[in-house]
């Protein structure tokens, strides 16, 4: 850790596979166990008037990021007055689970950035596929719909109403 302050506590903790830091301050110590992935958490041991010391979770396990998903997708029936859109999954990687029980899992339809009504059911997205979303106002010139692989924060596609 390069900020003044930190020492390293241990270099491989009970699995062998990360470091602990930690550092000391007036009121305790706030200590951050890392990974070899480079998975982390940290949590403050703070002193209080009857215990010795206290603990508080101050955040919580953050995970690798997704890789991008490399996929071709078509919007389709993007037209002024249309309430209905056809999404197409032309090729390229498949969208595992992207959507459950009526609600978007690993992928969203969006207009105008707010999330569109999920098909029903539960199914992965892949080539061949497409889907059918019905939206509660009827499309407008200028309207931006997108679709989002969400796991990435991914814009997939995007087109505007002529």
């Amino acid at each position: 850790m390069a900020n003044a302050g930190w020492t390293k506590q241990y270099e491989e903790m009970s699995e062998g596979s990360g470091t602990l830091y930690f550092e000391k301050g007036d009121r305790g110590a706030l200590v951050i166990a890392v990974s070899s992935t480079g998975l982390y958490v940290s949590f403050e041991l703070i002193e209080g008037p009857k215990t010795t010391l206290g603990w508080w979770v101050t955040e919580t396990m953050m995970s690798t990021p997704t890789p991008p998903l490399i996929a071709t997708i078509s919007i389709r029936n993007a037209t002024a007055g249309s309430t209905e859109l056809t999404i197409e999954h032309a090729g390229g990687d498949p969208i595992r689970d992207a959507y459950t029980d009526g609600n978007w899992t690993n992928m969203e339809v969006r207009v105008n950035g707010a999330t569109t009504p999920a098909p029903s059911g539960t199914g992965d997205f892949s080539v061949g596929d497409s889907l059918t979303i019905t939206v509660a106002t009827a499309l407008s010139s200028s309207d931006v719909i997108t679709v989002i692989y969400t796991p990435a924060n991914q814009q997939l596609a995007s087109v505007t109403v002529p």
